[in-house]
């Protein structure tokens, strides 16, 4: 399967979102009166790039707010792990996504205090979904330094991705 969209990370190589990724994040977008929403994001390291494949769905004991949303369901631990033993280790924790009820989302101070705390080795994806479009971002160490970059993307056409099988 193709990616649906792409977009070049800072410290080189692509990150490439499958379109499943992207059809969860549109349906829980906050049009209307809709509480935020957020789960994980799982996928590979292949090389320079990162494949996101799948992401979780908020659980039942997720606290969910108008403005607010703080993972606490299990299902988001349990869906990571059966992804990791059935793919022997290559599909994993690559970060996070949650939803804002504005039409082009930017990340809180929330958001990004919470985002650092959570920085894994390799760095962090995390994605917000706006009522009309997605920010993505890419939260890494550079020289001892936290660094968190937007990243600009685009849909993918079968053409350009052609290197990347």
């Amino acid at each position: 399967m193709l990616p649906d969209i792409i977009a070049e990370r800072p410290n080189g190589g692509f990150l490439l979102v499958g379109a499943r990724v992207r059809d969860v994040l549109w349906q829980y977008r906050q049009d209307g009166q809709k509480q935020e929403a957020g789960g994980v994001l799982l996928g590979s390291y292949r090389g320079d790039h990162i494949d996101v494949i799948d992401a979780t769905l908020p659980g039942l004991n997720d606290y969910r707010s108008r403005t607010g949303f703080v993972r606490r369901d299990q299902s988001h631990q349990n869906i990571a792990e059966k992804h990791w033993i059935q793919s022997g280790g290559a599909i994993t924790y690559i970060g996070e996504w949650h939803t804002h009820p504005e039409a082009l989302p930017i990340p809180s101070v929330i958001d990004v205090r919470e985002w650092k705390n959570k920085l894994p080795r390799r760095g962090m994806v995390l994605c917000i979904q706006g009522t009309e479009g997605m920010s993505l971002h890419y939260l890494f160490m550079e020289h001892k330094v936290l660094r968190l970059q937007r990243l600009e993307f685009e849909e993918v056409l079968p053409s350009k991705v052609a290197f990347f099988s």
